[in-house]
């Protein structure tokens, strides 16, 4: 997949090109260096501040080799939702007087909506999940040992099923995944 990608190291770099393509192109691969690498990258928050100030999200993330990944930014569409978080980074953007006029058109009445409704509590495990989790020793144990998010991204996943079988087929793969000790991820 051809991927049109830009490395900067700080902040400044990454709004210069803000400024001189958020209107005109419909996406970038930004080019982070992993830590072990010790070589300077922007920070994930100082880049996604940035975005939001012309209206931009970050989105996924592809590895391109042992020693950098990179993350897709786009323009937001005017309906998206704005999480909490991305809400308090543009409050502070504003305070700060960085935010653009495209951030604030796509901002809209964000601002102004309610907060999102608390998230599911990491050990308020379904009773289908957790019987089958704990029908596997190895993937109870690794899944009782994973951080609280990944335990609530889990969670979330199975309890945002639609139809049954999809809801089945979500907690056999949490069970598999957690058997083998892996995170939430591309599920």
């Amino acid at each position: 997949m051809l991927m049109k990608t830009l490395h900067v190291v700080n902040r400044e770099e990454w709004r210069k090109w803000l400024e001189n393509h958020n209107s005109t192109e419909e996406d970038i691969w930004l080019v982070h260096y992993k830590k072990h690498t010790g070589k300077p990258a922007i920070p994930y928050d100082d880049a996604v501040e940035e975005a939001i100030c012309f209206g931009w999200i970050d989105g996924k993330v592809r590895r391109i080799d042992e020693e950098t990944y990179a993350q897709r930014y786009t323009p937001r569409n005017k309906r998206s939702q704005w999480s909490e978080i991305n809400r308090q980074r543009a409050r502070k953007m504003i305070e700060q007087s960085k935010m653009t006029e495209a951030g604030l058109q796509k901002l809209g009445n964000a601002l102004n909506e309610p907060p999102e409704p608390p998230r599911v509590n990491p050990d308020d495990i379904p009773a289908d999940m957790k019987a089958a989790l704990k029908s596997d020793d190895l993937a109870w144990r690794n899944f009782s040992a994973f951080a609280p998010g990944y335990r609530r991204n889990y969670i979330e996943w199975v309890l945002d099923a639609k139809r049954e079988e999809t809801r089945v087929r979500r907690i056999n793969s949490v069970v598999e995944r957690s058997r083998e000790n892996k995170k939430p991820g591309m599920m």
